[in-house]
């Protein structure tokens, strides 16, 4: 050991004390560097913004979604009568489903029936008449419907002019005819009497003017009276006879006026009739025929056979009308409905194609149902406006009722303002635990 060193215990007092104090440099720089490092952390915590992802379920739905068709009742598919994969139009007879009727018979009824309202609405009853509204044999759940209205079509032939009511109609007016000429003839014949009883007064005047002047005897005056009243007779009995035919005049036409009001009432029960089987025919129909909602293609929805067994609600069929473009439907949890808003862009992963292969889809939130749903979500309904080409620049083809994730990108908030909020969330859990 060299003799100018001197061990030096470490454990002495003096050594001690060297070694816990801490350098002069440390104790002055030290605190001002931890503290600078805190305050470029709360400078970045401050700085730093990122926004906040709301996840939901997102589904791309067609503008004009898919109809289903429905069976309405229990029973059995009689008949197919258009194929899938078909273009078929609204209001085209898709099925026939099992009935008592004969479906060819009910729509024969149905044209018949409206051709017959057209007649009626026109006056043209003489062509109701004649169409021969009875060759209507199978009709089933309708047959009774057809019998009361049968009954009131053969009362309403009945009333018009070849049928009994009109017949009397004829005879009616031609008697009222008769008795108009007649007036006439007892009008020129009351006529002509009265100028012979003027002058049967005119010659009793003249023979009073003799009696006067004892020419003749009080006799013959008495002769000359009677042959008077003999003249003036006749214009009182043809006086009398005009007002007999006045009276039957009368008694014609009230005829006629209930007759006519018996045609009237025969042809609105006619009318009412008619209305009533037209619309247990719509039903029949709407009840036993299936028919496309719209224009579209049809597809089955499964497999679908005739005299397969169905049941009421059974769906059936889809026509999907032609595509005119599509959005995409998301269900925001009502937990993070305060922070959606319209025009929030949206990130899409596709379940069909993945995002790490394909990319994602990008959306604008157009629009935010103000009523939630059944299960609590909101809808909000999300705008492509590049269509389904993806960030990885490939173009998806469009299929119906796609499904996949959103990512909703949300309002940007500070890093500092995310730590606060932390830090209180987890003091106000303590003190609800303390408590």
């Amino acid at each position: 050991m060299d003799p100018l060193i001197t061990p030096v215990d470490l454990r002495s007092e003096e050594a001690q004390e060297m070694l816990s104090r801490p350098p002069n440099w440390i104790m002055h720089w030290g605190t001002s560097v931890i503290f600078l490092i805190l305050l470029s952390l709360i400078v970045l915590a401050w700085v730093i913004q990122y926004p906040d992802i709301v996840r939901a379920e997102f589904l791309l739905t067609p503008v004009n979604t898919p109809k289903a068709v429905l069976a309405t009742h229990d029973g059995k598919l009689k008949r197919l009568l258009v194929k899938d994969g078909a273009w078929v139009k609204s209001e085209t007879a898709l099925a026939y489903l099992e009935s008592l009727a004969k479906p060819s018979e009910i729509h024969r009824l149905s044209l018949a029936l409206t051709a017959a309202r057209a007649y009626m609405e026109k006056g043209e009853f003489a062509n109701v008449s004649r169409m021969h509204l009875t060759h209507f044999q199978q009709l089933g759940e309708l047959q009774a419907n057809f019998q009361t209205f049968y009954t009131d079509y053969v009362a309403f032939c009945a009333s018009l002019e070849p049928g009994f009511y009109g017949q009397k109609q004829n005879l009616l007016k031609q008697e009222l005819t008769d008795l108009q000429q007649a007036t006439q003839a007892l009008e020129q014949q009351q006529t002509i009497q009265q100028k012979d009883a003027v002058l049967a007064e005119e010659e009793f005047a003249i023979q009073k003017q003799l009696l006067a002047q004892r020419v003749i005897s009080p006799l013959d005056l008495k002769r000359e009276e009677s042959k008077l009243l003999a003249r003036q007779l006749p214009f009182q009995q043809t006086k009398s006879a005009l007002v007999a035919n006045q009276i039957n005049q009368h008694s014609k036409q009230v005829e006629l006026l209930e007759l006519q009001r018996t045609q009237s009432d025969e042809r609105k029960t006619f009318m009412q009739s008619l209305q009533i089987l037209r619309a247990a025919v719509l039903n029949w129909q709407h009840q036993y025929i299936l028919f496309a909602p719209v224009d579209g293609r049809l597809f089955n929805s499964s497999l679908v056979q005739e005299n397969q067994p169905i049941t009421s609600g059974q769906e059936l069929f889809l026509v999907t009308p032609t595509a005119k473009g599509y959005f995409g439907e998301i269900r925001i949890a009502q937990q993070n409905y305060g922070q959606v808003r319209i025009g929030q862009r949206v990130l899409i992963k596709l379940a069909a194609y993945p995002f790490e292969r394909y990319g994602v889809v990008r959306g604008k939130i157009v629009s935010i149902s103000e009523i939630p749903s059944k299960d609590g979500s909101i809808l909000a309904r999300v705008l492509l406006p590049a269509g389904l080409q993806t960030s990885a620049d490939q173009r998806l083809p469009y299929k119906v009722g796609l499904t996949g994730s959103a990512e909703v990108i949300t309002d940007s908030h500070r890093l500092l303002e995310k730590i606060v909020y932390q830090f209180k969330e987890l003091i106000s859990n303590s003190s609800r635990e303390y408590n």
